[in-house]
Parts: structure tokens; sequence; C-alpha cells
């Protein structure tokens, strides 16, 4: 076996793997605003670090875990001094959750998903988190 040959399509390989698992991210991208026409803040991007809401805000973002059906982050920086989703007695998101959306009309395959925006100082839990004190706004998004 040569290994000069052998070589570039290994590293070839390892660098296409985190792009495959990318791909098949489906919570990643851009998600429109669903919310109604009187309260919009704008498309919804998440990336590999950070989820962007309108065009001012970035919430530089860990990922903690798996949420249900969704995944839960951990808001470690924010681009802004104020927090314009935040509430509570600081202010401030800590923890965004996104969750896909089941279809509200059958035979309708588009995506949606909703993003919880949460200040509590400990992560919120599947059961508890829709009344939660801590929970500052749920908004809806799709493809």
């Amino acid at each position: 076996m040569n290994l000069r040959a052998l070589a570039p399509a290994a590293f070839a390989a390892f660098l296409a793997a985190p792009l495959c698992a990318l791909a098949q991210d489906t919570l990643l991208g851009r998600w429109r605003d669903n919310a109604p026409g009187s309260d919009p803040i704008g498309t919804l991007v998440i990336g590999n670090g950070s989820i962007s809401v309108g065009r001012l805000v970035t919430y530089r973002v860990k990922p903690v875990a798996a949420f249900g059906d969704g995944r839960l982050f951990e808001v470690t920086g924010l681009n802004r001094k104020r927090d314009p989703e935040g509430c509570g007695p600081n202010g401030k998101v800590r923890y965004l959750v996104v969750q896909p959306l089941p279809p509200a009309v059958a035979d309708v395959t588009e995506a949606a998903i909703r993003l919880f925006f949460y200040s509590g100082a400990s992560p919120p839990t599947v059961d508890s988190i829709e009344t939660d004190v801590a929970l500052c706004s749920v908004r809806p998004f799709g493809r």
C-alpha cells in the first residue's frame, strides 16, 4: 500500500467529517421571523458558536445538551451592552433553547422552530421551561 497516496485521502476525510455533520444539522442556518406583524424581531441565524437575532444582536453560545428534541445553549457573550430579549434581575439571557415545532397543518413540510430566551441562573428543564418565571420570551421561526 502506498502511504503517499493514502495520506491525502485520509486528510481530506478528516476535514470533511465535520462538514458532513454540519450539513445534517437541521437547526443550523437562516430562519425567518414568524412572529405576528406587530412584533417582529428579524431573521434568526444559528451558526457554530453564535446565534444572531435580527441585524443587531449576536449571542456567543456553547452547546450544553439535548433539550427534548431540541438543543440547549449557554450564552457566553453578547455583542451589545443591553440585551434586548433579557429579563430578570440582571436583564440578561443566560440560556437559549431551540426546539423544532411540528407542522401546524397536515401535509405541510416546512420546517419551523421556536427559540426560548431564558435568564435563570441554572439551566432550564424540559418539563418546566414554559411556566418558569425566568423565561423571558419564546419566538417562532420558519424556513
